[in-house]
């Protein structure tokens, strides 16, 4: 029964491997389809030229005849049954000998040859065929000219007198009979194109170890994934920038319950241990972070607990632009001593979220003084007790510290996964890195989730580029994971299950 149960779930990983591979294979095709277009446009040019610069045009002659023996004492009752016999195995071979090709060069005043004879016999007929090639149309004439009229004087040696007579003669070729014809070596020139971008295809879609689904991370670690945010397109209609929101009456109805899906599962987690900081990263930029944690602030808060969202990320502020709000001061100038937090506080519509924007990037040499300090642990303690959730959006944890400096002030953390477009090794980094600090992993986000052919596209509203450049990167060695990192992702796994730090 064990060795049964065994072969179904080997068979069964089998499947999914299959599918897995055809996903990405699927979905590398619709980012690199470019390729394969530039691969046909050159393959079908490169086959042409070679065709045209090594083409020599052949052209053919050829005469049909009957052949018949010249001597009238024998009877052509006797001729039909025993000369047609032979000439029938010898014509052939007296065509193609060397003693008629060097009558021909000599009656036509060259050394060589500059053609190919071939003769054939239609069986049991007195039939008979003559076909010259050669490089140059008349020339393939005068030999076969020559050929009919020196062939008696060959063949009178072998079989007696011959008398040919002439059925037809295609006389001087027109057209070369290797014509070339330009559809055929454009589908030619495409189907080697074809060929070479499959093989491409398939050795980057195994060569991009990134994570398509849950079962990809399910063997290296055993964080939770608590939701999973399909691909929604929003059709720009004007050069307003527009965001994914829940509020949009164009927001699809799969958005939006997954993000109610997300908001119940994170909740029920800090309800049960009574929580409510939550940090939410990614382990690159670029992954839709922000755009999931405002729509899970306001989901919450069009629940009605009182929500408040804080923009953690100081080297890059979009939260603002996320929602649309504009405000003179931020978070930056309330951990500078310039301003009280509640005065930057920004009320979203008529909702119950109240968001404590950035508004102006600061400089890299002070993000981490300020995130360390005694003004951002007061902030969040003062606001726990106005609050019944708080969430607080960082920067990517892999390209900087900010996210690692803020967990001290967290109850746990909610990392975003972009689906097929990282490495998975820079997101078990990215795990390491955070379960370095001691705080609880709630579980994981996989964003932009493709589920069919047909599904919805992110396209270039829901995302954007951080420009974390200009900033200054912080490596962290993304190479693979060691020994350290599984001990440390285990047990981060295991603080996940039991709710402790």
């Amino acid at each position: 029964m064990a060795e049964t149960d065994n072969r179904l779930g080997n068979n069964q990983e089998e499947k999914i491997d299959i599918i897995s591979s055809l996903v990405k294979g699927w979905k590398m095709f619709k980012k690199t389809w470019w390729l394969l277009l530039i691969l046909v446009i050159v393959s079908a040019g490169v086959t042409f030229s070679c065709v045209k610069i090594f083409y020599t045009p052949i052209y053919e002659a050829s005469a049909s005849f009957t052949v018949s023996s010249g001597d009238a004492s024998y009877n052509s009752d006797y001729m039909t049954s025993i000369s047609m016999a032979q000439l029938s195995a010898t014509f052939p071979y007296i065509l193609e000998s060397g003693a008629l090709k060097n009558v021909v060069c000599e009656d036509l005043g060259v050394d060589t040859l500059p053609g190919t004879i071939t003769a054939s016999v239609l069986e049991e007929t007195n039939l008979f065929q003559i076909k010259v090639t050669s490089e140059n149309a008349q020339m393939a004439s005068d030999i076969l000219e020559s050929v009919i009229n020196n062939y008696p004087s060959v063949a009178r040696y072998i079989i007696g007198n011959t008398v040919l007579t002439m059925l037809d003669n295609t006389g001087v070729p027109t057209y070369p009979v290797n014509s070339i014809s330009l559809k055929k070596e454009l589908i030619k020139g495409g189907l080697i194109a074809c060929g070479i971008y499959l093989i491409l295809l398939m050795i980057m879609a195994a060569a991009r170890k990134t994570v398509s689904s849950e079962e990809d991370l399910k063997r290296y670690m055993s964080i939770r994934c608590l939701a999973s945010i399909p691909k929604t397109y929003i059709k720009r209609r004007s050069s307003k920038h527009q965001q994914l929101m829940l509020i949009d009456h164009k927001v699809t109805p799969a958005f939006s319950e997954a993000i109610s899906t997300l908001r119940i599962r994170v909740l029920r987690q800090l309800k049960e241990r009574k929580e409510q900081v939550v940090l939410i990263t990614s382990a690159s930029e670029s992954e839709g972070k922000t755009t999931i944690v405002c729509n899970l602030a306001l989901s919450c808060a069009l629940k009605g607990y009182r929500t408040l969202l804080i923009d953690g990320d100081l080297r890059n502020p979009s939260v603002d632009k996320q929602f649309g709000i504009h405000s003179s001061k931020g978070i930056e100038h309330v951990l500078n001593g310039e301003i009280n937090a509640e005065e930057t506080l920004v009320k979203y519509g008529d909702t119950s979220l109240d968001i404590l924007p950035g508004v102006q990037p600061v400089h890299y040499n002070k993000v981490a003084a300020l995130l360390n300090s005694d003004r951002m642990k007061q902030i969040i303690d003062r606001f726990r007790k106005e609050y019944d959730y708080i969430f607080i959006d960082t920067p990517p944890c892999n390209m900087m510290q900010d996210a690692a400096a803020l967990t001290g002030v967290s109850d746990g953390v909610l990392m975003i996964i972009r689906q097929d477009y990282i490495a998975r090794d820079r997101i078990l980094a990215a795990m390491e890195l955070l379960a370095e600090t001691g705080v609880r992993i709630l579980g994981y986000v996989i964003n932009s989730e493709e589920t069919g052919i047909g599904s919805y596209g992110y396209g270039r509203y829901g995302y954007g580029k951080y420009g974390y450049g200009k900033y200054g990167k912080e490596k962290y060695g993304y190479g693979s994971k060691s020994e350290k990192s599984e001990k440390n992702l285990k047990a981060m796994g295991n603080r996940a299950e039991n709710g402790t730090k």
